[in-house]
């Protein structure tokens, strides 16, 4: 499968248990895969979402199967790429992997552009910098008529 997983699989076919091995529940199918076991092998999904094939996070294979996954889903982001992606595979410290190489989409990195520039601030109104009295300029709302029930009778009331 993967040279970098050589040792769980020799480990795995030493019936020895690890810390990835117990952590992630690695075994191997009958076609030579290495497959994770999670807490969803009661459930009625696919083989694939029950037991996802576990991929090297800095792998050529690794990459090409998100940046697939990234056009299937019209340009995702990274949640969304990496929750489709889960459907089949499992991905050592998947969100970063995920990250790494949808920063490197050439496409999206064309629509979200570069940094964004502040445009110049406008200067405020006059009325905003003109010196006056306190509460020479405030106003009172009413509003009203609202019910309220006390002790088992309605009243009126209106609040300014």
């Amino acid at each position: 499968m993967f040279k970098k997983f050589q040792s769980e699989i020799d480990v795995i076919r030493a019936k020895k248990t690890i810390c990835r091995q117990q952590q992630l529940g690695l075994f191997l199918d009958e076609q030579g895969l290495m497959r994770c076991k999670g807490r969803l092998e009661n459930a009625k999904l696919s083989e694939g979402v029950r037991q996802p094939i576990l991929l090297p996070q800095n792998d050529h294979l690794t990459e090409l199967i998100i940046e697939r996954t990234h056009k299937e889903l019209l340009h995702n982001g990274i949640s969304q790429t990496l929750a489709k992606t889960r459907q089949k595979f499992w991905i050592i410290h998947g969100r970063a992997t995920v990250k790494s190489v949808l920063n490197k989409c050439v496409l999206c990195r064309r629509h979200e552009g570069g940094s964004y520039k502040m445009p110049p601030m406008s200067s405020l109104p006059s009325s905003r910098v003109t010196e006056s009295t306190p509460n020479s300029r405030t106003d009172l709302d009413y509003f009203g008529p609202i019910y309220l029930k006390t002790s088992g009778e309605e009243k009126k009331a209106w609040i300014c």
